[in-house]
């Protein structure tokens, strides 16, 4: 009898153990890719970053040729300014929903299927 309950604690500590694994792996798995996420983001806004910069330039000296230049830079600061204020009356849907829809589906999916479970 007492073997038998040895036994059983034995193969609950290693069951428990055995979760414990997959639990650190798919932590380590979703924090991987959520990191990747991030360092993704943080490039492409610094690509961004520079287009942007290129394109007030280009604007401005566009502008320049038809008006005078002090003229053409408020005017390229205007329409960014405007570029600025949409992107904060719309920033839940460009910004924050996209975010959380992302970080919702790295967080809650379950790519996990048990050997056993598969053809259940």
């Amino acid at each position: 009898m007492l073997t038998r309950i040895e036994n059983l604690l034995t193969q609950i500590y290693s069951y428990l153990k055995t979760r414990g694994d997959l639990v650190k792996i798919d932590v380590l798995e979703k924090s991987s890719r959520i990191l990747a996420w991030i360092i993704y983001l943080i490039i492409g806004f610094m690509i961004l970053l520079f287009a942007v910069a290129f394109i007030a330039v280009g604007i401005t000296l566009l502008l320049a040729t038809v008006m005078p230049l002090w003229v053409a830079c408020l005017v390229s600061s205007a329409i960014f300014f405007t570029l600025l204020f949409l992107l904060i009356v719309f920033r839940k849907k460009l910004i924050v929903n996209p975010i959380i829809r992302m970080l919702s589906s790295i967080l809650y999916t379950d790519d996990y299927i048990p050997e056993d479970e598969e053809n259940v």
